[in-house]
């Protein structure tokens, strides 16, 4: 007659030691004449426990038993577990659906005077689901959500599934991705699917083992009109004020304050290549090696975005910083923005401008026999003056003479500038800034024998246009 036994993968342990295929294993039924204790709730969790004595004639065979049941008890997940009755009938079978999470554990006892081992085991299902049936899309029960409501109102919501296999989870997922999928009525459209997670185990894929699905879905927040942002999966910004020094208020020169500075820093998230069945996100995906020029003009859009809630936004050349960061397809950027306007003057952006003098005295020193000095005056003092003159504008400033103190003011060296375009420093919707930057040296002349120290009073208000053909400045 046949004995009970419990099947563990390709091993079965049988009532009668001579019939288990581990050698020196029974299934011990002194205790419970079952051999084992099924238990299980509403839900599908379940817990099995038997007990297998271990017999070896010698110390070494009985520790090699021991060994030989631990390893096949110890790694159990995806194995057939069956219970079959002294009938050859198929008490119960395991796992069961909608159990993904399968672990056992051990306890070692006597088991008497012949010097065998009691194992007494115990194996584990936890429930997933509500322990219903899977639905026609593979779903077991309904998704719970969580939902995060931010202060500034963008809602972010966690959503957790279980679906019966890895394929119908991947599908769900798929569906979420491509605006398919059914959603809660409460869930608008401007809800878009970021991110999913999937809690697999090896050997757990099949049809009828649950699969636990989390998903994130974010309420997105309104954007350019740009198609490259087509690309981008998430992104933020976020804008700092700089304060700036006043201009210099001299004649020619804009007044009141420059331009309010803003930095501007953020990051854009691209969609990529993925991985086989994992490549779930259906939207527009770009090569890693073209995400850098993406980024590029998806900034161009953004700030030309920001502007239509500004005044005339530019920004400010050679201020642009990019930095890709490929692992997770993220392009770092950070600019600084010029928001004209206002009572400033709308054409400038920086103005910087200094005046310096520097005085000689004509008189003349002789050195005399054994190092005796004589001075010999002279007409009196020579006067130089440097000028240097920076503007930046979105239209062309020419380079204007220094204001002076009076006499007769000679130029004497350096470069006069024109204004030169930013070549390649495009700002907002294609518009060059113009930079005049020029620094010069002028030097006074007597006017007449009695003008020969002349004090340096406060700077006149006398400026005109210079160019290279205007070489002196003649003033009262």
């Amino acid at each position: 007659m046949a004995s009970r036994k419990l099947v563990l993968g390709s091993e079965e342990i049988s009532a009668n030691e001579t019939a288990s295929s581990l050698a020196g294993c029974s299934l011990f039924c002194m205790e419970n004449p079952e051999g084992w204790t099924f238990q299980s709730d509403s839900r599908g969790a379940a817990e099995l426990k038997f007990t297998v004595r271990v017999r070896g004639d010698t110390d070494n065979e009985l520790e090699t038993r021991l060994a030989a049941l631990v390893a096949e008890l110890r790694y159990i997940v995806g194995k057939e577990i069956k219970l079959v009755a002294r009938t050859g009938n198929v008490r119960y079978q395991l796992p069961l659906t909608n159990w993904p999470s399968f672990y056992g554990r051990y306890d070692f006892r006597d088991g008497g005077e012949d010097g065998a081992v009691l194992v007494d085991c115990v194996m584990t299902c936890d429930a997933i689901g509500d322990g219903s049936d899977p639905d026609g899309s593979g779903q077991i029960g309904t998704t719970v959500w969580t939902i995060h409501l931010a202060a500034g109102g963008l809602v972010t919501a966690q959503g957790q599934g279980v679906f019966s296999g890895l394929e119908s989870a991947e599908d769900y997922i798929k569906a979420l991705a491509e605006g398919t999928a059914t959603l809660p009525s409460w869930m608008g459209a401007d809800f878009k699917f970021f991110d999913a997670q999937l809690d697999v185990r090896e050997g757990t894929f099949a049809a009828g083992v649950g699969v636990p699905v989390h998903v994130e879905m974010r309420q997105k927040q309104a954007g350019p009109s740009f198609s490259g942002f087509d690309y981008i999966k998430d992104w933020e910004y976020a804008l700092t004020r700089v304060e700036t020094a006043p201009y210099v208020p001299l004649e020619g020169a804009p007044a009141q304050r420059p331009p309010v500075l803003a930095n501007l820093s953020g990051s854009f998230q691209y969609r990529t290549q993925s991985a086989g069945s994992l490549d779930v996100d259906g939207g527009n995906k770009i090569e890693p090696k073209d995400i850098f020029k993406a980024a590029d003009n998806a900034l161009n859009a953004l700030i030309d975005w920001i502007q239509s809630a500004q005044a005339t936004v530019i920004e400010v050349p050679g201020a642009r910083k990019l930095t890709p960061s490929f692992p997770n397809s993220q392009v770092a950027f950070e600019t600084v923005l010029a928001i004209l306007g206002g009572p400033n003057d709308p054409n400038f952006i920086r103005w910087q401008e200094s005046i310096s003098y520097d005085v000689e005295s004509e008189n003349s020193k002789i050195i005399t026999y054994k190092g005796v000095r004589r001075l010999l005056p002279g007409a009196g003092l020579d006067y130089t003056m440097q000028h240097k003159f920076l503007c930046e504008s979105l239209t062309p400033q020419p380079y204007l003479a220094p204001l002076s103190p009076p006499g007769r003011w000679v130029f004497s060296r350096g470069k006069i500038p024109k204004p030169a375009k930013n070549v390649g420093m495009k700002t907002l919707r294609g518009k060059p800034t113009y930079v005049t930057d020029g620094e010069t040296t002028w030097f006074r002349i007597s006017a007449d024998n009695n003008d020969i120290a002349a004090n340096i009073p406060e700077l006149g208000s006398g400026r005109f246009t210079i160019d290279g053909d205007a070489i002196a400045l003649a003033q009262g």
